[in-house]
């Protein structure tokens, strides 16, 4: 095909608005309301392909257009990457099998937040950035784009591909959008739990530790001793993205206390933990005891406990610094979950004769 003769230039990557305040509109809920849906693209917190009904969601991407004059949103049929803008009638435009298509039907990319750094970078041949913005799980198109406009690249051809006036154009050099990963720091803070509608179930109770104690004496005997066990109260943070599992971050938040059966949350610590990990913390336990046992019998001593668990939602401010000193956060939507034993005590039951044993001498 031949090159449209005009260069034009297009603007960074960014979003109408960042999340600068810890309120949160309708539209943002419902979004964070699906956090882990198949609509996430990979390796993201916060970018996802959103429904278009009818307006252009907070977040969308979008380039500045010099060679139209106009903005340009990124979209797609299916799986099908193309543009979108208010100038035109509300569709989708992209290209398939040599000619331009568009739909009424199509999803927005959107960025919740300004969240991932996302950027433009060279696509020379096959030389495709790993983190690059792809369409479908499994489906190899990405999220191009030319001196003329958004389009697809299909990597197997190492072309990018153009919706225009009804065709399609392909080209050798190209822009793909990918996603900066870089390094960066996270925070985890403002976690507000909710309380009201945690899952708190009290278990049976169980044993924690056995110690018998047996008299083959033939006068009855007093004991006096300690018995310890040690037992683990267990915490873990999720955040409800895949993208998230096992990264370790810092957090500053209240933990979660339950044995009454109600939940109360302690004051704001400081601590490191790896999402979605089990962390366990041991109590040590020593408990007094004075036992008789009559001659010839066995008693058994049990230090018995309560384990209760529970399930708390919450929401919470996920925080990231870039290397460049580039600051974002995002509110994210969580679950914790926590086990502990409480109620912990000495149970001696009921002492049985101990058999086949020699009789005692008669006095």
């Amino acid at each position: 095909s031949t090159d449209l003769p005009v260069n034009p230039n297009f603007k960074k990557v960014v979003s109408p608005l960042a999340l600068d305040s810890g309120f949160l509109s309708q539209n943002m809920l419902a979004q964070l309301r699906s956090s882990d849906s198949p609509s996430i693209v990979a390796n993201t917190v916060n970018l996802q392909w959103v429904n278009f009904n009818g307006f252009v969601p907070t977040g969308a991407v979008f380039i500045w257009n010099d060679f139209t004059s106009r903005t340009d949103y990124v979209c797609k049929v299916n799986c099908e990457p193309g543009f979108y803008n208010l100038q035109k009638v509300p569709k989708c435009f992209y290209s398939y099998g040599g000619k331009e298509f568009h739909s009424n039907s199509f999803d927005i990319l959107v960025n919740l937040g300004n969240f991932e750094f996302l950027e433009w970078g060279p696509g020379l041949d096959i030389s495709h950035p790993s983190l690059a913005v792809t369409t479908c799980e499994g489906y190899d198109v990405l999220v191009g784009k030319n001196r003329y406009g958004l389009g697809k690249v299909v990597p197997k051809s190492s072309y990018f591909y153009l919706p225009w006036k009804g065709k399609e154009y392909y080209y050798k050099y190209y822009d793909i959008l990918s996603i900066n990963i870089g390094s960066y720091s996270q925070k985890l803070s403002d976690v507000v739990y909710d309380t009201n509608k945690a899952n708190v179930l009290e278990q049976p109770p169980e044993v924690l530790k056995i110690s018998p104690l047996d008299n083959h004496e033939c006068q009855s005997i007093k004991k006096t001793f300690t018995l310890e066990a040690t037992t683990m109260n267990k915490r873990c943070w999720d955040i409800q993205h895949s993208a998230m599992y096992g990264v370790s971050i810092n957090v500053i938040a209240g933990i979660p206390s339950f044995l009454s059966g109600s939940v109360r949350i302690s004051t704001k610590k400081m601590f490191t933990i790896t999402l979605g990990e089990i962390s366990s913390t041991p109590n040590n336990h020593s408990l007094f005891i004075e036992v008789s046992v009559q001659p010839k019998y066995s008693c058994i001593v049990k230090i018995v406990g309560k384990k209760v668990t529970t399930n708390i939602s919450f929401i919470a401010r996920l925080s990231r610094t870039y290397w460049n000193g580039r600051k974002e956060n995002t509110i994210v939507v969580g679950k914790y979950q926590g086990e502990e034993i409480g109620e912990v005590k000495i149970v001696v039951e009921r002492c049985k004769e101990i058999p086949s044993t020699q009789p005692c001498p008669s006095v």
